[in-house]
């Protein structure tokens, strides 16, 4: 028990430090993934597995429907509009259904997000 409290204590203390020196945590970071390298792999590719066996037929739907949308954008079935919110020009397709690729809306980053939250 005694551990589980010292070790959310550090996590606490890592996060205000992370916050208050972003440079020299990422600097951190870069030099720990350098020095393990196989290591940092092996967690990355361990990551992957889980998240894959979690979302993967999610994510292959979504990565198929992404593709059919620049292949539509590409070719000019499919021509980027304004923010439907803002109107501004750089925009980007929000898919309310993924059963249907081309049926998007187009809206920039920030409403993107505001869609999503």
């Amino acid at each position: 028990m005694a551990t589980d409290v010292m070790a959310a204590k550090h996590a606490e203390a890592q996060k205000r430090y992370t916050q208050r020196h972003p440079e020299r945590a990422r600097a951190a970071t870069l030099r720990w993934r350098t020095g393990n390298r196989e290591r940092h792999l092996a967690t990355q590719r361990a990551r992957s597995r889980r998240y894959r066996a979690r979302d993967g037929q999610k994510s292959d739907l979504m990565n198929r429907v992404h593709h059919q949308v620049a292949v539509a954008k590409r070719s000019g079935d499919l021509v980027p509009q304004p923010c439907e919110s803002c109107g501004s020009v750089d925009v980007v397709a929000h898919h309310d259904n993924y059963g249907k690729p081309l049926a998007v809306r187009w809206v920039c980053q920030k409403h993107h997000r505001e869609i999503h939250s």
